[in-house]
C-alpha cells in the first residue's frame, strides 16, 4: 500500500460550481453543484423574486452523485486501477463530488507519462494533521531515475483543475514493485 507524501494544498478557500438546470415548464434555475449529472429531484422550495433554488430533494442528489461514484469505480476497475478501500473512496467522493470528474483525467495523464505502472487508487490520511485525500500511487517492475519527473509531469497535466476544490488527489509511488 502507498504512503502519501507531505504537500500543502495550494488553494484554501473552496468555491461552488453552477450549472443551468431547465424544468420542463422552461423555467430556467441556477443550482450549485456539479455538471456531469441531471439530478432528477425536485425543488422544494425556491426563492422569491430570484432564480436561485435554496432546497432539493436530498434523497435524489445523493443518489445521483451515488451512481456517478459506483460508475467510476467500476470504469476504473474494468481499466486494471486497484481501488484500495472502495468504500471509504466513496465516502470521500460523496464529500468532495467535484472530483468525480478529475479523477479520470489525473489517472489518464498518468498513465500517459507512465504508460507501464501499475496504478492503485486510494485515500490517504495524513497522520500529522487532520487531512485526507486521494493518493494515485504508481508501482513499477523496474523504476527508472525520470520516474519521479513523469509524476510530475502527469500532476503538472491536472492540478489547474483542483483549484478551488475542497478535496485533493495526489499522485504519488512508493518505489514498490508492481507484482
Amino acid at each position: 500500500m502507498c504512503s502519501g507524501a507531505a504537500f500543502t494544498k495550494p488553494w484554501a478557500e473552496p468555491q461552488t460550481a453552477t450549472f443551468e438546470l431547465r424544468l420542463p415548464r422552461g423555467t430556467g434555475i441556477r443550482v450549485p453543484g456539479r455538471g456531469r449529472s441531471s439530478f432528477g429531484g425536485q425543488a422544494t422550495e425556491l426563492s422569491r423574486g430570484g432564480s436561485w433554488l435554496s432546497e432539493w430533494t436530498n434523497a435524489d442528489v445523493t443518489h445521483a452523485i451515488s451512481e456517478d461514484i459506483a460508475e467510476l469505480l467500476m470504469e476504473l476497475l474494468a481499466d486494471g486501477i486497484a481501488v484500495v478501500g472502495p468504500r471509504e473512496i466513496r465516502t470521500y467522493l460523496s464529500t468532495f463530488p467535484d472530483l468525480i470528474d478529475i479523477v479520470p483525467i489525473a489517472i489518464e495523464a498518468l498513465r500517459r507519462q507512465v504508460p507501464d505502472a501499475k496504478v492503485t487508487l486510494q485515500v490517504y490520511h495524513d497522520p500529522e494533521i487532520e487531512d485526507s485525500y486521494l493518493l494515485v500511487c504508481v508501482r513499477m517492475r523496474e523504476y527508472s531515475e525520470s520516474v519521479l519527473e513523469a509524476i510530475e509531469r502527469a500532476e503538472a497535466e491536472f492540478v489547474d483543475l483542483l483549484r478551488d476544490k475542497g478535496g485533493w488527489i495526489q499522485l504519488t509511488t512508493d518505489f514498490g514493485t508492481a507484482g
